[in-house]
């Protein structure tokens, strides 16, 4: 895990990364379920107290990619840009994502069960039913604030 880095979110910052902390699909070159690779065995990740910025002079950066499955909470954290909870829509099987904000979009992807406890959403998710990447089983939202819930009720 990626844990107590700082107090505040903004304590630590991955700034221009192109990657940054992030967690992929396992098995890319394998087929399960009709996509590449597989995330139902990323078990027992988690990362807390910090931020994901790109600067103005960046083409790369604030973004982050999470595909994990159970036990793998994400935590205290600031993503600028997109928050992606999987990986191509590689089968993933539910996280936790608390006291978090993200500025860019959420896509929730084919993750099976996801519970968001006080987030503030400023972007839009990815949970319409015509996205190619929608949520697969259910989303619990609570204390949150923004947007991205709407396209689950």
């Amino acid at each position: 895990g990626l844990a107590g880095l700082g107090s505040r979110a903004t304590d630590v910052t991955f700034e221009n990364c192109e990657r940054g902390p992030y967690v992929e699909a396992v098995n890319k070159r394998d087929i399960v379920g009709g996509r590449l690779g597989l995330s139902l065995d990323t078990f027992w990740r988690s990362a807390e107290n910090f931020a994901v910025t790109r600067t103005a002079d960046s083409d790369v950066g604030g973004d982050m990619l999470w595909a994990v499955s159970q036990a793998a909470p994400l935590r205290r954290v600031k993503v600028q840009g997109d928050l992606k909870l999987h990986d191509n829509g590689a089968q993933a099987s539910g996280g936790v994502l608390a006291n978090a904000e993200v500025g860019g979009n959420v896509e929730f992807g084919s993750q099976q069960q996801y519970i968001c406890r006080s987030v503030n959403f400023a972007g839009k998710d990815r949970m319409e039913a015509h996205n190619e990447f929608t949520s697969a089983w259910n989303a619990v939202f609570v204390d949150c604030t923004g947007d991205a819930h709407a396209g689950s009720q």
